[in-house]
């Protein structure tokens, strides 16, 4: 139950800073002088800089990145498959075999 109640405000801080990031890049289009334009991208990137441990790794899973050593393969192959260097029929089991969820 301890562990718990430390994962709670730890997964509302993230939510909160998530919401904060959001909030900076949208007001990005819309300010009109320069010193706005940085101090909203300034937020923004500080937020990004703050993110837990645990929330990137949520994010990461979400977008099917797995732990860190697949993350160049899968860069990799799909910039094979970009340029054709590889046949579709290599990647994709590749990608199966890695279990790595989209191209």
């Amino acid at each position: 139950m301890k562990a718990m109640n430390v994962y709670i405000p730890q997964r509302l801080t993230d939510w909160l800073l998530e919401r904060r990031i959001a909030w900076h890049s949208k007001q990005l289009m819309p300010a009109r002088t320069r010193a706005q334009k940085m101090f909203h991208w300034r937020c923004m990137a500080a937020g990004i800089h703050a993110r837990s441990p645990r929330q990137v790794e949520r994010m990461e899973a979400a977008r099917g990145l797995g732990p860190p050593i697949k993350r160049p393969v899968k860069k990799t192959l799909r910039w094979t498959d970009c340029r054709g260097a590889l046949k579709s029929t290599v990647v994709r089991p590749l990608f199966e075999k890695l279990d790595l969820k989209e191209l």
